[in-house]
This record gives C-alpha cells, structure tokens and sequence, in this order.
C-alpha cells in the first residue's frame, strides 16, 4: 500500500509540474503585462485535464492598448495652457465640499459692559494671548464702570487680581501679568479714581503680605517695584507728586495701616525706580517734580519719626534718606533730622537713630562739598 501510495503521489506532483510549466508559457507568449488569470482573449488557462479554457475574468490588456491608443491621438497642449483651462473648468463637486468644509473664523466677540465678566478664568488662563485679551476685557470694563466703582469695589477686584499673580510660574509670566496689574490704573482719567483705585492696592498687599511664603514672595516684592514706578510715572505725567504723597502717607508708611517688610522693601528700591523713571522721560523739564519737590520725602521722615519699629527705622534711614541723589535736598533733610531728635515726644529708639543718622549725612556732606547750615 505505501508503495502505491507513492506512486501516485509522484504522479500527482508531476501533472502540477507539467501544468505549471504550460501555464509560464502561455504568460511568456502573450504581452498583456497583467496576472494570467487577467490575460488577454489569446490566454486560457489549463485544467487538471489538459485542456485550455478561457479566463472568465474580461482581459484587460487589449483595452489599456486602445486607451493608449486614443490619447496618442490628442493634440498636444502646451503648460501654460493647461493651468488656464483647470482655472477656467467649473467647480467640482469635491472643491465645493472641501471649501463647505473649510474652518470658518468665529465672529468677535462683543464685551456687554452691562452684565457681569468672568474675569479670572482668562487673567490666570496658561495662554498669554488669552491672559492679555483678560486684561484688556478687564481695562474695558474700568473705563466704562470708573464713576461707580466704590473703594469696597475695587478691594475685591484687587484681591482677585492678588491671587492671579498667585498662580503665575515663571519669571517672565510673572513679570507681564504684574505689569499688566499694575497698568490697569492708566484707565482712570479722573485723579480721585486713580487715588481710589490704588488705596485698594495698598489695602490688599497690607492685608496679604504676611500670608506669602518663601516661594512666592519675589514676585509680590516686585510688583511693589513696578507699582513705584508707575506712581511715579503718573506724577511725572500730571506733573503733580500731590497724589503720590497721599498715598505714601496715607496708605503705605501709615503706622496703624502699614507692613513692616513692605516698607523696608519700597525703601531700598525707591531711588533705584525714581532714577529709572527720570532717564525714561528723557526730559529735564517734565521729571522736574521728582527733583524739586522736597514734600516726596515728608511721608518717609513722618515715618522714621512714629514708627516703632526698629529695623525699618533703620531701613529708611540707610537706604532711603541718607542715600538722597539730589544733593539739594541735603541741607532740608538734616535739619528735619534735628528737628526729630529734639522733639520731646520723640521715643529714644528714633532720636537715637536720627542722631546717628545726622552724623553720616554729614560726612557725605562734607565729602561731597555741600554746604552746611546750621
């Protein structure tokens, strides 16, 4: 039986062979350049028997021919001429679907004045074009709201935007949105406003400054910074220190109302701001209130003469009044020093450290060679 078996299994293997072999020859005479089973109406295909039959499959070969045939026919038609003819051919139905499906800009969004703005969700927003189209909402809004817009108003509104510096990352982000809070003031046209608007910033850093952690009491030390400058910025454009005098008397270097480290930092980087403002304007003319208006140093001497705080009697002392760049104001700032020391109801701390600040003044006197009166 096995042997049987093999037998036919040889023969087998031989008609597949003599079929597979007719079959390349048939391919190889025909030059229909497709599968055999896609042959030309020449091409058949052999059975298990011998025989040759027809591909039920339609050949494709002779109608590739006549399509070829018939596009060698054509006329040739230069570039030029055919980018005209595809600009002049109607639309089809898939450019019309494309242009149907094309993004379509959203229209602007108009700020009804009227109704109530979702400020916080664009000001903290991780996009900075979200975060300035916020800020500019928000402007908008106090131009337009500025004549009934209460100090408990403007509290809340800066304690919102307390807390937007709050979620700032980043030095340059935080810079911007510290700028932008502070700019938001240049809204205000009329000067009671513009006082109302940042005793309410006062008020807030008062009330938030001692709850900042180490990590994030840089960027609220520089928002005090920026704030300077631009109180500055405005004197120099009203051409008037009357409402940066308020303000510091009233609000920043007010006993019962001030902050300790708030006002020790204000002094070291108050003639830093003031020196940066006056070579800003870049006009002797207009940043002359900086520089001959002795009332911009009364709060500050009002302060080391109540406070009783040590350090920031100090402070202002060494950073601020002893270090005056304009040698003008020497001679006046001595004499209200005197005037602190002798006054009886002046504590020892402050006459102690009026006098020892006279001594050093009048050493940079000397050595600078301006006069001293007695």
């Amino acid at each position: 039986m096995s042997s049987a078996s093999e037998r036919i299994n040889k023969l087998v293997r031989r008609r597949k062979a003599q079929i597979i072999e007719a079959i390349m020859h048939e391919h190889s005479q025909c030059h229909c350049g497709d599968a055999h089973c896609q042959a030309e109406e020449g091409c058949g295909v052999v059975d298990e028997e011998g025989t040759r039959t027809r591909s039920p499959v339609k050949a494709s070969g002779q109608y590739q021919l006549q399509q070829q045939q018939e596009e060698d026919k054509k006329p040739m038609v230069s570039p030029r001429k055919r980018s005209q003819l595809s600009m002049e051919a109607p639309a089809t139905s898939e450019s019309v679907k494309r242009a149907k499906t094309s993004p379509v800009r959203p229209p602007k969004e108009k700020l009804d004045l009227q109704q109530p703005l979702d400020f916080g969700k664009k000001l903290s927003h991780t996009d900075a074009t979200v975060r300035v189209k916020g800020f500019k909402m928000l402007a908008k809004w106090l131009g337009s709201h500025w004549k009934v817009l209460d100090e408990n108003d403007a509290r809340k509104l800066w304690r919102g935007l307390w807390f937007v510096l709050w979620m700032a990352d980043g030095r340059g982000v935080q810079q911007n949105t510290a700028a932008q809070m502070v700019q938001l003031s240049r809204v205000f046209t009329d000067e009671a406003a513009y006082v109302l608007w940042w005793k309410a910033f006062w008020f807030t850093v008062n009330e938030q400054w001692e709850k900042l952690d180490k990590h994030r009491i840089n960027k609220y030390q520089l928002l005090l910074r920026i704030a300077l400058a631009e109180l500055m910025n405005h004197s120099i454009k009203v051409q008037s220190i009357e409402s940066f005098r308020r303000l510091l008397d009233e609000d920043l270097l007010d006993k019962k109302k001030c902050t300790p480290s708030v006002v020790m930092h204000c002094a070291r980087v108050f003639w830093e701001e003031w020196a940066a403002e006056t070579k800003a304007a870049n006009d002797k003319s207009k940043t002359a209130v900086l520089n001959t208006d002795f009332t911009l140093l009364r709060p500050w001497l009002k302060c080391v003469r109540v406070c009783s705080v040590k350090a920031v009697v100090d402070e202002v002392y060494l950073s601020l009044l002893l270090k005056t760049p304009v040698k003008e104001w020497l001679p006046e700032v001595r004499v209200w020093m005197y005037k602190i020391g002798e006054n009886s109801r002046t504590e020892d701390m402050q006459r102690e450290a009026a006098y020892a600040a006279v001594d050093k003044l009048e050493k940079r006197m000397k050595k600078e060679g301006v006069p001293i009166v007695d």
